[in-house]
């Protein structure tokens, strides 16, 4: 016989449930934890979709239902009937932020019995009509159909991606079920209409093994609370990644790395798959600690359990059990670590000393796993600018003094000391930038790289002019010299730079040609009078003609035309780069071009006396040769000189 229960909500869920910020799929995820509660082992997650977004959600499985334990305290917010296992008793109110309406069917045993209940609770109603009655059935099955999707949201998701949050969210969970042998299976489906056009499911396959687990204890407050570290390791994802979490009412909440300011990477580079670590403690059950929609952990240091010592005993012991892990996983990322920091040292040689070897050491107790370059490399830029900062504060404080005391001479000469030691370091860096744009001209060449625009931006930068030197351009890759110019302009018209360095002229047919690179830099010894540099670029990939055309191009259009418009111009320097074999070799010395020596390959010269231009064709090859013997030279003797001081200190 039929039953009519009334039940009434305890609270105003349409005014809970608007302060709520939440997702979508955290939403359903409430529903599908409720269903894993019930001991359900079949959930079923049916999204019926419209104009692509969600319309109505459809939650089935075959757990216990909805027995009159469960009924009431589903109308009961901040129902403690979870509250050994964190629960908050607020899961079924997040429904009610995106929809409008909640219908109920299930079927539950009570008093030996198979009952059927159901019934609808819409937002703004708080109180329902429970029909209830016995049914000829042997299934156990709950339907939750949550309907009347507000419009105002328009908030969308798909059965991949809902997969994937319930898999990070309520991993914890789906291993517990798995381990005592009860996997849970869920299947997503989304619908347009009657058609299923997407399906997912989460199978006992997709669910981890956890490869250890660590017990450990520590002290809070007066109270000994017991931690368990949980280390996975998905080797079947292609992404190098690690993720971490606490649990805290079988929840995950991210993330213990940013909360104890750690920083966890696999530990090498090349090794993939995926690393899971989890939290676990029934400490973070206790309400006080996570916020209502369990996004995060609240252990602020003002707080009764959150002190100083606490918070580092625990970083200590994660990244104790973590880093052994990681020994056992992959041994080699210990040899791993060491190789960055000589990478570092070998770059950056003024990092060599006992003083940086502290602060890179300080980097690595931070990091566990692979730790990165570019971190080490920061920390110590920002070592080095507190001490740029504190020696100038000290070199302006005595030069501001009129005279400089006596007593004041160890101090000068320590000064002077820590200036050689900045400019050292600044000096190292550039080097490093050098061998940088070496080794990017050696892949150019490598590759065959025909465009010659990526050939002339790696000189510098076309269509800019500059009127002062600067360490912007890379001219040292033809000779250091040619980087004290007074004036630069890239891929600019004849006319524009006569105009500029010597004034209106009258121009020819030649005047709107346009130069590569041209460079001005005057004479030390004579004032009135300069030198200029001409720099052709011709593709690698460009034919014999092609390259042999650009050395009489060179001559008619840029030696004869500035010497014919700037009167002051002395010697001209004209560099043609391109690929220089020996077809093109046998063809420009038809042309009277001869050898000229190079350790890495060879140098076609030309002087043309009428305009005293001389004219080099130079090969990539040899260009990149040459410049890595300077670069490797200078290099040298800053390291050796670091050295020495290092020795001495």
């Amino acid at each position: 016989m039929a039953e009519e229960i009334t039940k009434t909500m305890g609270a105003d869920l349409k005014n809970f449930s608007s302060r709520l910020n939440i997702s979508l799929e955290k939403s359903i995820a409430e529903a599908v934890v409720n269903s894993i509660h019930a001991q359900a082992t079949d959930i079923t997650v049916d999204l019926f979709l419209k104009d692509s977004a969600v319309s109505s959600i459809k939650i089935t499985d075959n757990g216990e239902g909805f027995t009159p334990k469960n009924l009431d305290s589903f109308f009961v917010l901040h129902s403690d009937h979870k509250l050994e296992i964190g629960g908050k008793g607020v899961g079924r109110a997040t429904w009610y932020r995106f929809f409008d309406n909640v219908h109920v069917e299930s079927s539950f045993i009570e008093d030996g019995k198979i009952k059927h209940l159901c019934f609808n609770l819409p937002k703004k109603v708080r109180k329902a009509k429970v029909l209830k009655d016995e049914v000829d059935t042997t299934e156990l099955k709950t339907s939750i159909e949550l309907t009347s999707y507000t419009d105002d949201l328009n908030i969308g998701t798909s059965p991949i991606t809902l997969k994937q949050f319930l898999l990070h969210e309520l991993l914890m969970m789906l291993i517990s079920k798995k381990q005592k042998g009860t996997p849970v299976s869920i299947s997503i489906n989304s619908y347009e209409g009657d058609e299923c056009v997407e399906s997912e499911r989460i199978a006992e396959n997709d669910i981890p093994e956890v490869k250890k687990e660590s017990v450990f204890t520590l002290p809070v407050l007066d109270e000994k609370h017991d931690f368990k570290l949980l280390c996975i390791h998905v080797s079947t994802s292609q992404k190098n990644s690690v993720q971490t979490g606490f649990i805290a009412g079988e929840r995950t909440i991210p993330s213990f790395e940013s909360t104890l300011g750690l920083k966890i990477q696999a530990p090498t580079r090349s090794y993939t798959g995926k690393y899971i670590f989890l939290l676990e403690s029934k400490l973070f059950n206790n309400n006080k600690y996570t916020t209502e929609g369990r996004d995060r952990v609240v252990l602020p240091e003002e707080t009764d359990l959150w002190g100083n010592n606490f918070r580092q005993q625990l970083k200590g012991k994660i990244t104790q059990l973590i880093t052994a892990f990681f020994d056992e996983e992959a041994p080699a990322h210990v040899e791993d670590r060491k190789k960055v920091i000589e990478e570092i040292i070998e770059i950056y040689p003024q990092y060599s000393s006992q003083e940086y070897r502290d602060v890179i050491g300080e980097v690595l107790l931070e990091s566990i796993g692979h730790v990165d370059k570019y971190d080490i490399l920061k920390r110590l830029n920002m070592h080095d600018f507190t001490k740029e900062y504190a020696f100038k504060t000290e070199l302006d404080n005595m030069l501001r003094e009129k005279k400089i005391p006596d007593d004041a001479k160890e101090q000068t000469i320590s000064l002077a000391l820590k200036t050689s030691e900045q400019a050292k370091g600044v000096l190292a860096n550039y080097f490093w930038y050098r061998k940088a744009i070496i080794d990017q001209l050696q892949k150019l060449r490598d590759d065959n790289e025909k465009s010659e625009d990526v050939l002339h931006d790696l000189f510098f930068e076309r269509y800019e002019t500059q009127m002062q030197a600067s360490l912007k351009n890379c001219l040292w890759l033809l000779d250091d010299k040619f980087m004290s110019f007074s004036y630069f302009a890239s891929e600019a018209v004849m006319r524009t730079v006569v105009d500029e360095i010597y004034g209106e002229h009258t121009c020819d047919h030649n005047s709107q040609k346009r130069a590569d690179l041209f460079i001005k830099f005057n004479r030390p010894s004579e004032e009135d009078s300069i030198d200029c540099v001409v720099v052709e670029f011709k593709s690698l990939g460009a034919t014999v003609d092609e390259r042999s055309n650009a050395a009489s191009q060179v001559r008619r259009k840029y030696a004869s035309y500035l010497r014919k418009h700037i009167p002051n111009l002395n010697d001209i320097f004209i560099y043609i780069i391109s690929e220089l074999d020996e077809a093109l070799c046998e063809d420009l010395k038809s042309d009277d071009f001869w050898q000229s020596y190079s350790r890495h390959g060879k140098i076609m010269a030309y002087y043309n006396k009428n305009n005293n231009a001389h004219i080099f064709f130079v090969g990539a090859s040899t260009l990149v040769g040459d410049s890595k013997d300077r670069h490797e030279l200078f290099f040298k003797l800053l390291k050796d000189e670091m050295s020495a001081q290092e020795r001495l200190a």
